[in-house]
């Protein structure tokens, strides 16, 4: 059930988030660099590298896999909660 404080669903705040995924994705994985159209990264920690990828357009955008560990998930909600290491019931 989702807290009744959220002015909006989280497939609404995934939205909200992927049409600022630049922003996004420097503020959460600073050590990443953009190669063509995805967000290259080491893994979830945030060293450089390009084992994490996230997609920065299109109709995936937001979509993200780790290469090395097989992690992914659908949108940058998630990939919040992963890199943060939090709930994200804990925020409410």
């Amino acid at each position: 059930m989702i807290p009744s404080v959220l002015q909006h669903s989280f497939p609404e705040i995934a939205t909200m988030l992927a049409e600022r995924i630049d922003a996004v994705v420097e503020y959460l994985l600073p050590n990443g660099v953009r190669h063509n159209n995805e967000w290259c990264v080491g893994s979830m920690a945030g060293e450089a590298g390009q084992s994490l990828k996230i997609r920065l357009v299109g109709a995936k955008v937001g979509v993200w896999k780790d290469f090395a560990s097989n992690e992914s998930g659908g949108d940058l909600l998630e990939l919040w909660h992963k890199v943060r290491g939090i709930s994200l019931f804990s925020v409410f």
